[in-house]
C-alpha cells in the first residue's frame, strides 16, 4: 500500500488527468488541451519531487505544445466560421 502513495498521489493524479485529456482530445474537444496542461503541471511537480531534470524539461515542452494546440485550435475554428 505504501508503494501506491509514495509520491503523495501526485503520480496518480497526473496519470488520471493525462488519460482524461487524451480521451477529450480523441473526441475532438478542445478542453482536452487544458486538462493536459494541468496534467503536465502534476507531472512537473512529481519531477521536482524525484529530482528529474529531464522530466521537468519534457513537461515544460509538452505543456507549451498543449497551450499551442489550444490556441491553434481556436484560430482554426475562427477560420471555419468565417467561411
Amino acid at each position: 500500500m505504501e508503494l501506491l502513495f509514495q509520491h503523495h498521489g501526485i503520480d496518480w493524479l497526473a496519470t488520471v488527468l493525462t488519460i482524461i485529456g487524451l480521451y477529450l482530445l480523441g473526441n475532438k474537444l478542445r478542453s482536452g488541451f487544458l486538462v493536459m496542461i494541468v496534467a503536465n503541471l502534476a507531472w512537473g511537480t512529481l519531477a521536482v519531487l524525484i529530482s528529474s531534470l529531464a522530466m521537468i524539461v519534457a513537461n515544460v515542452v509538452v505543456a507549451f505544445m498543449n497551450f499551442r494546440g489550444y490556441t491553434k485550435w481556436a484560430n482554426k475554428n475562427k477560420e471555419i466560421y468565417k467561411k
